[in-house]
C-alpha cells in the first residue's frame, strides 16, 4: 500500500549502502551458511568471470534461476580474482521495489585477503533502513527479480578492471495474515488521519515496513483480516461499513501501487452481527472462512468459496450462547487439531479456547487464561514471530503498546501466556485494528 511503502524503499536504496558496507574482509551481517547447509539454493550452476589483469577464465558461483527465498537463509557469490590489491563492490537490488544492498571490500595484496583466494559475499535474505531514533530497522525481501553487479577497481585508483552482472528470481510463499510479499506478518489498522495503515515484523519484530493507502476508512466500524477466501493466494481482508454492507478487499501481493484489488460488495444485513472473525479454516479445505454472532448470541458460519464473485456459502448456524463473549478471534490452528481454532473473552476478562473439529464446529471450550480485559482489540490468524506457529496479538490502548502472545503448537496449553511487547504501531492510537 503505497506511499509510506514507496517513501521507506526508496529512502533503503539510498542509504542501504553506508549501512551494509564494510572494509577488509567483514561483511555485514553475514550468516555462516545457507539452511541445510548449502550457501546458494538449488546448487546453482558456475559462471565464469575472467580473471582481473590476467584474462584467464576463472570460475565463479553466482545464484541464477529461481530461488525460494522462504527456504534459503543465506546467498552465496563467490567470484575467484587473480589480481593484485583491487577495490570490490558488489550490489545487490530488487528492480521492482528498488531496494538493494551494497558489500565494499578489498581483496588481493597486503590491504585485504591474499590474491587467489576467493572473494565471498554472502547476503542474508534482508534489507535495512534507517529508524527516526537512528537506529537500523531490519526488513525481509520481496520476492521479485534481483540483479547483482561486481566492480573491481584498482585500490591506488583508475578505471575498473573488471565489472561484471548478473540476475536470478526470488519468490515467497504468501502468508495468511501477509498484505505484500515480503513472507512475513501484517496487522492492519486505521487511523485517525482515516486512512488504512500496515506495520509488518520480521522474525518477531527485529524490523518492520510500513504502508498505508487513501483516506476514506473512517467509514467502516469493522475490519476483519480473512486469508486468502476469493482465489487469489494473497490474504484478503473484510470491512463493514455503518450500514451493515459489507465489503470484501482482495490482497495481490503488490502487483498494484495499492497492494488491494478494487473493492466488491458481499452484501448487506451485516449490522446484526456483534462479532465477525476470519483467518481460521474451520472446515479443513484450505481456505480460510468466517465467522459471525449475531445479537442473541447465535454463532453463524459462513465457509469460504474462493469466487471473487461470491466469496461465501449460504451462512450455517453453529451454536447458541455466544453474547457472553465481547470478543471472539479466528486464530488459525494453534492447538494441533484437525482444523482451525477460535479464541473468545468473556466479560471478566478470561480467554476461552474452542478447538476446531473441522466440520465448522467446535469442542467444549476451554480457559487459557485471565486478565485480558485490558486489550481494546485482540487480533489473530497469522505467524508474527515467523516460527511456523499462529500467534495471538492484544492492542493495549493505555500504554499504546501492541503485544504478542506466542503460540506453541501444544494441545492444552496452546499460548504462551507470557507477553511480549511488539513495535507494531508503538506509540499510535488507532480506532480499528485486524
Amino acid at each position: 500500500m503505497p506511499s509510506t511503502a514507496v517513501r521507506r524503499r526508496r529512502l533503503a536504496a539510498a542509504t542501504a549502502t553506508a549501512l551494509a558496507v564494510t572494509l577488509g574482509s567483514g561483511l555485514l551481517a553475514a550468516p555462516a551458511a545457507a539452511a541445510g547447509g548449502a550457501a546458494v539454493a538449488d546448487a546453482p550452476p558456475a559462471a565464469t568471470v575472467p580473471s582481473a589483469g590476467s584474462g584467464e577464465e576463472i570460475p565463479a558461483q553466482v545464484p541464477t534461476g529461481t530461488i525460494d527465498l522462504d527456504r534459503t537463509s543465506a546467498l552465496d557469490f563467490v567470484f575467484d580474482l587473480d589480481a593484485g590489491e583491487v577495490l570490490v563492490r558488489f550490489t545487490l537490488r530488487n528492480a521492482r521495489t528498488g531496494d538493494s544492498v551494497t558489500f565494499l571490500r578489498t581483496h588481493g595484496g597486503q590491504g585485504g585477503t591474499g590474491t587467489g583466494t576467493p572473494c565471498r559475499f554472502t547476503w542474508d535474505g534482508t534489507f535495512s533502513y534507517p529508524d527516526p531514533d537512528g537506529t537500523a530497522a531490519t526488513f525481509a525481501a520481496n520476492s521479485g527479480t534481483y540483479t547483482w553487479t561486481l566492480t573491481a577497481t584498482p585500490a591506488q585508483g583508475g578505471d575498473p578492471v573488471l565489472t561484471r552482472s548478473g540476475s536470478f528470481t526470488g519468490t515467497r510463499t504468501p502468508r495468511a495474515h501477509g498484505f505484500d510479499d515480503d513472507g512475513v506478518f501484517d496487522l492492519l489498522a486505521v487511523g485517525a488521519d482515516a486512512r488504512l495503515h500496515g506495520e509488518g515484523s520480521y522474525r518477531g519484530g527485529v524490523g518492520r515496513s510500513d504502508f498505508w493507502s487513501g483516506r476514506g476508512w473512517d467509514a467502516f466500524d469493522r475490519l476483519e483480516v480473512t486469508g486468502d477466501v476469493a482465489g487469489s493466494a494473497h490474504s484478503d481482508f473484510v470491512v463493514r461499513d455503518r450500514t451493515g454492507v459489507l465489503w470484501l478487499y482482495r490482497g495481490n501481493g503488490g502487483s498494484t501501487p495499492e497492494y488491494l484489488e478494487p473493492r466488491s460488495r458481499v452484501g448487506g444485513g451485516w449490522q446484526v452481527y456483534h462479532h465477525i472473525a476470519g483467518g481460521s479454516d474451520l472446515v479443513g479445505d484450505g481456505r480460510s472462512d468466517v465467522v459471525a454472532a449475531d445479537t442473541s448470541g447465535v454463532l453463524w458460519l459462513y465457509k469460504s468459496t474462493g469466487d471473487t464473485a461470491a466469496p461465501f456459502a449460504a451462512r450455517k448456524r453453529v451454536g447458541g450462547g455466544w453474547q457472553i463473549y465481547n470478543q471472539i478471534t479466528a486464530v488459525g490452528n494453534i492447538a494441533g487439531g484437525p482444523a482451525g481454532d477460535l479464541v473468545a473473552r468473556d466479560k471478566a476478562g478470561v480467554l476461552w479456547l474452542y478447538l476446531g473439529k473441522g466440520d465448522g464446529t467446535f469442542t467444549t471450550r476451554e480457559r487459557l487464561g485471565g486478565g485480558f480485559q485490558r486489550y481494546s482489540e485482540l487480533v489473530g490468524g497469522g505467524d508474527w514471530d515467523g516460527d511456523g506457529l499462529g500467534d495471538l496479538l492484544a492492542v493495549e490502548p493505555a500504554t499504546r503498546t501492541v503485544h504478542a502472545f506466542n503460540g506453541t503448537g501444544l494441545r492444552f496449553t496452546p499460548l504462551d501466556l507470557t507477553r511480549k511487547a511488539t513495535p507494531l504501531f508503538k506509540g499510535d492510537a488507532h480506532t480499528l485494528y485486524g
